[in-house]
């Protein structure tokens, strides 16, 4: 409990919270996070850049000259060179770094960039720099939604959702031949996946979320449960307004297989979590909670300031080379596979399978004005799926919830907490960055960490309480058995007499018959 001791000492921390302001029941498993994932240091951020060593055993010096005459010749450096110059405005990109090695192990630079088919855009026309360093909202969002449990700090489910969130607010129609969660032991992304697979044309049959549903509605049909990325993604797509005209940036992006996201895409992954949060175990709590717990449980130190430049550079350049390493480009599928590892093909996969575009792609079409629009997309087929019972309860036919998409309105497919149940679009509606007096106003929820624990301490208590009542009973049944047999045996004893009694009237009477016979 060293560091995560360390990082709670101070009673508020700077622009922070009080320790008496977050959920009580976060500190646990904030501090069990921080104790398996610790600060990091320059060497974390090199062995996670892993720039030291030549990418494959055929990078030479006019290969590495290469790529430094590209980087020098780039629009993005010179937007980082602006990186660590720009005094309290550095902050949230340092602390969207810190966020990001720490618990994902990634560089900002790599995890959200055109290599992973993202590239930010932000609300309105600004300067290259804001598309290249994101604007200061834009960080503090990726920031809080970056350390949520629900990745179990795992980055690949979180650049999975963020691109499939993009990817329906502008249209969904697009084939990147991307799978989402290529991995995933969930039936409904198997299928979806499948699906896409068989497609070979640009433009899909009907919208991801379309897809999505259809791959939900057969594996209800059959049984199968989705999983929580399932129910999230449902719940995205859902919610997400989509722009039946993209603007002409966002359009060149998607031509060259880049999704374009915002930070109103991050806000949706962020509602979405915060109503589920308040109806499903799986998710326990809102984006907001888990940030500000740790904010104040944790500290980090690196990267500076004045090592933010340097190690923006390193990992742009680190991409440059990832993305120039032969043979990258029969890859297939972005986000695939788990962190860096030591051999040079893994390192690769870490990042992606996918053909991805390079860098400069961004750079050349960054330059049309954003335009946003509000119109949806025409709603899908509403499906049918079994809720899950609540702990305690049998499944029964009975539980069965419509989705409403007509009508906007869907229930969530998950387990329920024990408040009143309520429709997704209700608690989409309602759900807000989700403040602390909220969060204590809820049922506690028990940690992911805690929760096994908790389960077993109620099983036994359980099994003692139903001990004590059996042996109660077998108390009360002693008794009766001992009442019983009192009650046997006056009664023999009693047949006992009667017995006597009859023999002896019996004898008596025989014994008179025959003096009577002889009189006669």
């Amino acid at each position: 409990m060293n560091a995560a001791s360390n990082d709670s000492q101070a009673a508020r921390r700077p622009g922070g919270l009080l320790a008496a302001e977050i959920d009580e029941s976060l500190v646990p498993i904030i501090e069990a996070i921080l104790q398996r994932h610790r600060a990091v240091t320059l060497d974390t951020i090199t062995d996670i850049l892993q720039d030291e060593e030549p990418l494959h055993d055929d990078w030479d010096q006019a290969a590495e000259d290469m790529i430094e005459d590209q980087w020098q010749k780039s629009e993005r450096k010179k937007s980082s060179d602006h990186v660590g110059t720009r005094r309290t405005n550095d902050d949230p990109l340092r602390e969207l770094w810190r966020v990001c090695v720490r618990f994902f192990r990634q560089a900002p630079p790599i995890l959200l960039s055109s290599y992973n088919r993202l590239q930010f855009v932000p609300k309105r026309n600004r300067s290259i720099l804001s598309y290249h360093l994101f604007t200061n909202e834009g960080c503090k969002a990726i920031s809080d939604l970056v350390v949520h449990t629900v990745w179990q700090q795992d980055h690949r489910p979180f650049v999975h959702t963020l691109i499939y969130a993009a990817n329906c607010r502008v249209g969904g129609r697009t084939n990147f031949r991307w799978l989402p969660f290529p991995d995933a032991p969930c039936p409904v992304l198997r299928s979806l996946s499948a699906t896409l697979q068989s497609f070979d044309d640009d433009e899909l049959p009907k919208t991801i979320h379309k897809l999505h549903i259809d791959a939900r509605n057969a594996a209800i049909e059959e049984r199968e449960e989705p999983s929580v990325f399932s129910d999230l993604m449902y719940g995205i797509g859902e919610s997400t307004t989509v722009e039946k005209f993209p603007s002409k940036h966002e359009l060149d992006l998607l031509r060259h297989n880049i999704i374009p996201f915002r930070i109103t895409d991050v806000e949706c992954i962020q509602k979405t979590i915060d109503a589920f949060a308040y109806s499903d175990e799986r998710v326990s709590y809102s984006v907001k909670a888990v940030a500000d717990a740790f904010r104040l449980l944790k500290r980090d130190e690196v990267p500076t300031r004045d090592q933010l430049r340097e190690l923006d550079a390193r990992a742009c350049k680190q991409m440059l080379r990832i993305v120039a390493r032969p043979g990258i480009h029969d890859r297939e599928q972005p986000a695939s596979r788990s962190g860096p590892s030591t051999g040079d093909t893994e390192r690769v996969a870490s990042r992606s399978r996918s053909p991805p575009p390079s860098p400069d792609i961004s750079d050349a079409i960054i330059r049309s004005r954003h335009r946003s629009h509000s119109d949806r997309d025409s709603p899908p087929t509403s499906p049918q799926r079994s809720v899950r019972p609540r702990r305690g309860q049998a499944t029964s036919s009975a539980q069965v919830a419509r989705y409403s998409t007509s009508s906007r309105s869907t229930e969530i497919s998950h387990r329920r907490s024990q408040r009143d149940p309520s429709t997704l679009m209700e608690q989409l509606a309602s759900a807000g960055p989700g403040s602390i007096q909220h969060e204590r106003d809820r049922a506690p929820h028990v940690g992911a960490q805690d929760r096994f624990i908790e389960e077993l301490k109620s099983s036994v208590e359980s099994q003692k309480t139903e001990i004590q009542n059996l042996s109660k009973r077998l108390t009360e049944t002693d008794g009766k058995v001992e009442r019983h047999e009192s009650l046997i045996r006056s009664l023999q004893e009693e047949n006992r007499v009667f017995k006597q009694q009859l023999t002896r009237y019996v004898t008596g009477t025989e014994s008179d018959s025959p003096s009577q016979h002889s009189e006669a």
